[in-house]
């Protein structure tokens, strides 16, 4: 039984992300969360808070489940009001991390302020230099975790807009965009955002908003080896978290338009579910909320 339901909420306006309609009904919260896999919990823990300097929260415990059957901590932190959790694990394997690497979740996109100091302490820590590159209204750069994970780093000036100064954004490499777009715009309902070219995604990308936060995807345009699965198949960014209406009823919503459902709901608590389902190129969606049938 876990001992706190982690629900978070990340605000979102940007001068150059233009919305394109409201949230669907399901999407309680406007937040958009992810969960990793984690090999080397020390320097995790290190790298994301006094590197990065991402807010630490509490640890989570969670019990024993589908998808992670063992007792677990959660290591939390905050950015704006949403999450990035990563549960520890042992004696698993992965591919490369990048983004070009394989078809899955590759990349999670932070805003930092401080960039000078970020570089130097990136460089201090890790031996990276970031070379960073300008885009409307910020500049950009890429670094690894201890894990190999790929961290793109968006760097505003401190009088940006407080939304862009707070906003994650996740990236899913897919094998098949087309499918994708359907799978996020069509089945899960979400709105698409005006296109952007973005340094580093040569190619074909599209964004969709998640309640106050962006879910980019993008295609290499070559067929790559999957990087999916539980938190249990592999190191690595391994979920996409929302934080829904009415667990029951949004599953039984996607059963009925096909979606691929890789865990049927588990309640945790009198109050509580969550279910898991994948997208076309396997990457697992977690849907926590509400236990209330409506």
């Amino acid at each position: 039984m876990p001992k706190r339901l982690i629900t978070a909420i990340l605000l979102i306006a940007t001068t150059h992300v233009v919305i394109a309609q409201e949230s669907p009904d399901w999407l309680l919260s406007p937040s958009l969360n992810t969960v990793l896999s984690v090999q080397h919990e020390a320097e995790m823990r290190k790298f994301y808070g006094e590197t990065l300097g991402l807010e630490p929260l509490p640890d989570s415990y969670l019990a024993p489940r589908i998808g992670r059957p063992f007792a677990a901590t959660m290591v939390r932190f905050k950015l704006g009001r949403s999450e990035i959790k990563m549960i520890l694990h042992d004696k698993l394997t992965r591919p490369p991390g990048g983004r070009g690497a394989a078809a899955g979740l590759r990349v999670v996109s932070i805003p930092i302020v401080d960039g000078q100091e970020l570089s130097e302490r990136i460089q201090a820590h890790t031996g990276t230099a970031i070379e960073w590159i300008q885009e409307v209204g910020y500049r950009v750069g890429w670094v690894r975790d201890p894990d190999d994970n790929e961290i793109e780093l968006r760097w505003y000036s401190a009088q940006a807009p407080e939304a862009d100064r707070t906003r994650l954004e996740l990236v899913i490499t897919t094998n098949n965009l087309q499918d994708a777009i359907k799978y996020y715009g069509g089945m899960l309902g979400l709105p698409e955002l005006s296109p952007a070219n973005l340094a580093g995604f040569p190619g074909e990308s599209r964004r969709f908003k998640v309640g106050d936060s962006v879910l980019r995807l993008w295609t290499t345009g070559e067929k790559l080896p999957s990087d999916t699965g539980y938190t249990k198949d592999g190191y690595g960014l391994r979920y996409v978290q929302f934080i829904v209406n009415g667990v029951y009823n949004l599953h039984e919503s996607l059963t009925e338009k096909g979606a691929t459902i890789t865990q049927e709901p588990v309640a945790l608590g009198a109050s509580t579910a969550l279910f898991f389902l994948a997208d076309p190129d396997g990457t697992i969606i977690e849907c926590v909320g509400s236990s209330k049938k409506q």
